[in-house]
């Protein structure tokens, strides 16, 4: 009736912008209208005073529960906001003196609010927290602070566990040792017979490996090629591991346990075509059988 007849109870000539809004619903959605008096009546019927004597109500339900009623007309309830018959709290944020809606944030700011929302709406001690990949969208700077973020919002749960899967080396780099480890997966090709029959070829499996250094405060380079096995260019360590191992063979040094360890590590990156490192590391696998 209100939005029919909005001059019978408003003393106002002007159209509420809500009207307007009633009247796209009706006509494109007109099987929505009668869902929305359903919960309107059963809303009314279990509102309360904010306080006592207060004329603002309101309805608590808990979005958790299954077995709630208004469950089942969960999804009309932004129909009533966008109506302005109901208002339900939101998250404002302040930047520079400005305030915003969290829906007006950017993608990067709008991951990490609503991630850890999420967590703090339903965390207990002795949790375990599965975060994949909270390096989407946030800058390098956010993502180096990521985990010291986590660590000063859940500090109060110390026996919850996060295990977070990622692939961005500035949250590598901002683990401490004390409170944190790495495990490193690794798909593997499986070598099979070949002459064996109803044999995929293709197969590979996952492998871990718990990574025993300490890599708080290390450089990009450092953790990209240590921990993901990525080289570059301009890799320190890589260039660093190369030259020992040179040097180890052409003074005919036998540490054979030290060989072995640079060659798994050069053996383990990425292999290109036409790549000089692999003469390298077939040069030093010889030398390292004449050891053996």
């Amino acid at each position: 009736d209100f939005y029919s007849d909005y001059k019978k109870y408003l003393n106002r000539e002007t159209e509420p912008w809500s009207v307007g809004i009633y009247r796209n619903i009706k006509e494109a959605e007109p099987e929505t209208i009668p869902k929305l008096v359903e919960l309107l009546n059963y809303i009314s019927e279990r509102l309360q005073p904010e306080y006592e004597g207060s004329r603002t109500k309101f309805y608590d339900f808990d979005i958790f529960d299954s077995n709630a009623d208004v469950i089942n007309h969960f999804i009309y309830l932004p129909y009533l906001q966008r109506l302005d018959l109901l208002s339900y709290p939101e998250i404002v944020l302040q930047k520079q003196g400005r305030y915003f809606s969290v829906e007006d944030s950017s993608s990067g700011e709008y991951h990490l609010i609503s991630t850890i929302i999420s967590v703090l709406a339903c965390i207990t001690e002795n949790s375990l927290v599965l975060i994949d990949e909270p390096e989407i969208s946030l800058h390098p700077n956010w993502q180096m602070k990521y985990v010291d973020f986590l660590n000063q919002i859940f500090k109060k749960y110390s026996s919850t566990h996060f295990v977070v899967c990622s692939h961005s080396h500035f949250l590598v780099s901002d683990l401490k040792h004390e409170n944190s480890t790495i495990i490193s997966l690794t798909k593997e090709k499986i070598n099979q017979d070949d002459s064996s029959s109803n044999v995929d070829q293709n197969k590979f499996r996952i492998t871990s490996k718990q990574i025993p250094f300490n890599t708080f405060g290390w450089s990009a380079e450092d953790v990209l090629y240590n921990i993901f096995n990525v080289r570059s260019s301009l890799n320190y360590y890589l260039e660093a591991d190369l030259t020992e191992l040179l040097g180890m063979i052409s003074n005919n040094i036998k540490d054979s346990q030290k060989i072995k360890r640079i060659l798994d590590k050069l053996d383990s990156l990425p292999k290109r075509e036409n790549d000089p490192l692999q003469e390298i590391i077939t040069e030093a696998k010889e030398y390292l059988n004449t050891l053996e």
